[in-house]
């Protein structure tokens, strides 16, 4: 099932919200951002994903896990960014077989008041690869 995924950001940005990680800051000065999106296998595929990862600029700000191979639908996280360029990667961390094709739906980046909306993309990944997106903030 997906979730409208501007809905989980918002409750995010709302809440205030924040991890940092490896190049995203987790105090200081900076802009409170949610990102996140929905990362599945690409068409009508069977689903593979046993565990995915979404990070910005290198940094884990959210991973889901599944028990059964299933899909990362929603996955949202939140970090402190500075002004300048950004990566926002969908991970796949573990998956059934390897390489498999998938795709992002529905990715972005937003604030209260700003949202940038990144485009859809479906790339074949191995275990360990992702699909990124670079964006500049603001």
């Amino acid at each position: 099932m997906r979730i409208h995924i501007a809905v989980a950001l918002a409750v995010l940005t709302f809440g205030g919200c924040s991890k940092g990680g490896n190049g995203v800051t987790g105090t200081g000065s900076g802009t409170i951002v949610a990102a996140g999106g929905n990362f599945v296998n690409a068409g009508f595929a069977a689903p593979t994903i046993l565990r995915c990862d979404l990070l910005l600029d290198g940094g884990v700000i959210a991973t889901q896990t599944n028990a059964t191979a299933g899909s990362c639908s929603g996955l949202v996280g939140s970090a402190t960014i500075g002004n300048g360029s950004h990566t926002l990667a969908f991970r796949i961390t573990n998956q059934t077989s390897s390489p498999n094709a998938y795709e992002t739906i529905g990715a972005l980046v937003g604030t209260q008041t700003s949202t940038k909306f990144l485009e859809d993309q479906t790339q074949t990944l191995a275990t360990g690869q992702s699909i990124s997106y670079t964006f500049s903030w603001p």
